[in-house]
């Protein structure tokens, strides 16, 4: 399999009925041609979306690291902050699913829907890192 371009392979989600390896290109094609002929494309719409914030995920999941490097280890124990850590990560998953699927039930545009818990995640970071500074 040749791709036009090297770095537009991604990885999609088989639930919406996306083969795995589908270029980006391919998706946003999908989306147009079904909104041109007025079929229903929002799990492809949410599905695009969230390929093209996958840059904003990862900046925020990396960043909610930064309080717990630059926090003093004499106040709580390395447990303590590793299940803080694992907590935080598992919340942000439920969240970013949950809001990826309420934007399919509802009328919420799938881009805000998913932007809004790395939103939330680099909220909390800076907060965190506010109050430790």
């Amino acid at each position: 399999m040749q791709f036009s371009q090297p770095f537009e392979l991604v990885q999609s989600v088989n639930s919406h009925g996306l083969k795995y390896g589908v270029q980006l290109s391919e998706i946003w094609q999908r989306v147009a041609l079904m909104k041109t002929n007025n079929l229903p494309h929002k799990a492809e719409s949410n599905e695009l979306w969230r390929i093209l914030l996958l840059p904003l995920t990862y900046l925020s999941v990396a960043m909610i690291v930064l309080p717990f490097v630059f926090s003093s280890g004499r106040n709580t124990s390395t447990g303590k902050r590793l299940f803080i850590g694992i907590a935080i990560g598992l919340c942000f998953y439920v969240v970013s699913r949950i809001l990826g699927s309420l934007s399919l039930v509802y009328a919420i545009h799938s881009g805000i829907a998913i932007a809004i818990a790395p939103l939330i995640l680099i909220i909390v970071t800076l907060t965190l890192l506010n109050r430790h500074i």
